[in-house]
């Protein structure tokens, strides 16, 4: 099975991240270690937590964008008419003539609508999927990301909301993390490419 071009993006992105992480924690147990990351411990692994979910809802908002854009390609092969499309979402409407587009249907959502709803809350995620016909609970998998997942983002949100230390994460924990949510994104990808046909 081939994969999605925002799944391989971020799947290395966050592989570049772990790499750091790893680096990092490297130095600061070294014999001699590099005080600067010692007495910024707090700190990075906040960062990184931060960064990882960024990642994560980057890949999101990308899968979507995909979706709507392979959408918009077997539309266009198609040409469905777009008032055609208007009339069968509310039959009952009477249209003015302002109202008539004569060309094909094309979808219309913007960056800023995906950003809307895009979150890495993992109901919020299901709820955004299902707007595009993908239900993500199809896949036998996805409900056993829920717990593990809403913590990760819980973490994230009181890091950011309420400074929130993260002196209960190693960064070995969160690099274990970020393979548990590239594990996450495949079930994801998985549906969507199902979706797609790609």
């Amino acid at each position: 099975m081939t994969n999605s071009k925002p799944f391989l993006n971020s799947v290395n992105l966050l592989d570049d991240l772990a790499k750091l992480i790893s680096v990092t924690h490297q130095k600061a147990i070294a014999t001699d270690p590099d005080m600067y990351i010692v007495d910024n411990i707090n700190f990075l692994s906040k960062s990184f937590v931060v960064i990882m979910c960024i990642y994560l809802e980057t890949y999101l908002k990308d899968a979507i964008s995909l979706v709507i854009e392979e959408t918009n390609k077997k539309l266009k092969k198609v040409s469905i008419p777009h008032n055609l499309v208007r009339w069968g979402l509310d039959p009952k409407k009477e249209f003015s003539d302002k109202d008539y587009l004569f060309k094909p249907f094309e979808i219309k959502i913007d960056a800023k609508s995906i950003d809307d709803n895009i979150s890495g809350n993992f109901w919020r995620t299901k709820a955004t999927f299902s707007k595009i016909g993908i239900k993500l609970d199809n896949n036998p998998n996805y409900l056993n990301y829920e717990n593990r997942v809403s913590t990760i983002i819980a973490k994230r949100n009181n890091i950011v909301h309420y400074n929130d230390d993260a002196s209960d994460m190693s960064f070995n924990d969160i690099v274990t993390q970020i393979k548990f949510i590239q594990e996450y994104m495949l079930t994801i990808d998985t549906e969507i490419i199902k979706h797609i046909g790609i």
